[in-house]
């Protein structure tokens, strides 16, 4: 088997002299949400034309982003709707030997971890389950959370959002894990205040940071938002410390720490400290203060 991008844009000629169409078996990949639409027909016919058998590669975690932690179940969901969508079109005119559901854990030798593989169990069981019965009902998402052990009252979460939202509660194996990368999302929350206009780039710039000089109703804003983030962080940096040993290698333990925990922590706690120091302060100077420095 082999992956299709090979020799996707090879024409036809070039592929029969080769003679590689007698000896693999292509696997036409794409991970896209609307992959019905990706493909041009004409590709159908030329595979049709040079293998007896085509397999399709869907993806259930490791696909929407190089460093990406936390899986988005409805992206993935789709993607295999559209796979399911292409096969319907094509099931008189190629035969299609099954899909490869691939989960991938880095985009290259060079990169970091994406998603581990406990935090994407949700996502492969939706994927299989559509795979399956051509869809994913509401009863079947039912069942599904039940097959995971999750609560009725904190099932696994569909979409991704950035609010802060709890985490789901199972009982599937390395659930724990999977918990705490919501953790982590939730602390991602708060520290996205750091840089949304309007609530404080214009009172928390490095200029105001050095002048001593914030206003006073922000900077308590500031320390709230980052606050709650830091909470979450150190609860997550705690599971997954007695967590990742259990299932992965101390390479794996550390690099996910230092890439997911360590920065986002240090942000968190940093700016906790700014805050707290700005708040001491009951005067300020008169403008100008561009040369006023601290």
């Amino acid at each position: 088997m082999m992956w299709d991008d090979m020799f996707r844009n090879a024409n036809v000629k070039d592929i029969e002299r080769s003679k590689v169409n007698r000896i693999v078996t292509p696997v036409v990949w794409k991970y896209v949400v609307d992959v019905d639409t990706f493909f041009k027909p004409d590709l159908w016919m030329k595979y049709s034309r040079l293998f007896r058998t085509i397999w399709f590669g869907s993806a259930f975690k490791g696909a929407t982003g190089s460093d990406q932690y936390i899986t988005d179940i409805s992206y993935h969901y789709e993607n295999h709707i559209g796979w399911l969508k292409i096969l319907s079109k094509l099931s008189s005119t190629v035969h299609v030997g099954g899909t490869m559901i691939t989960g991938w854990q880095r985009y290259d030798h060079f990169a970091v971890l994406a998603e581990l593989l406990p935090v994407s169990i949700p996502s492969l069981a939706v994927c299989l389950s559509t795979m399956r019965k051509a869809g994913v009902s509401k009863s079947e998402l039912e069942h599904i959370n039940e097959l995971l052990g999750c609560r009725p009252d904190a099932p696994i979460q569909w979409s991704l959002d950035t609010r802060d939202r709890p985490e789901p509660k199972c009982s599937f194996p390395g659930h724990k894990v999977f918990e705490g990368v919501y953790m982590v999302k939730n602390a991602q929350y708060y520290a996205s205040f750091l840089n949304s206009k309007g609530s404080l780039l214009a009172w928390h710039k490095e200029y105001n940071l050095k002048r001593d000089f914030s206003h006073s109703s922000r900077i308590k804003f500031l320390l709230e938002k980052t606050s709650k983030g830091y909470t979450y962080v150190t609860k997550a940096e705690a599971i997954m410390n007695s967590e990742l040993p259990k299932y992965f290698s101390e390479e794996t333990h550390v690099e996910w720490m230092e890439t997911n925990i360590k920065p986002l922590k240090d942000l968190l706690q940093s700016k906790i400290a700014e805050a707290e120091r700005l708040l001491k302060l009951d005067t300020w100077p008169r403008r100008p203060i561009h040369n006023i420095i601290n």
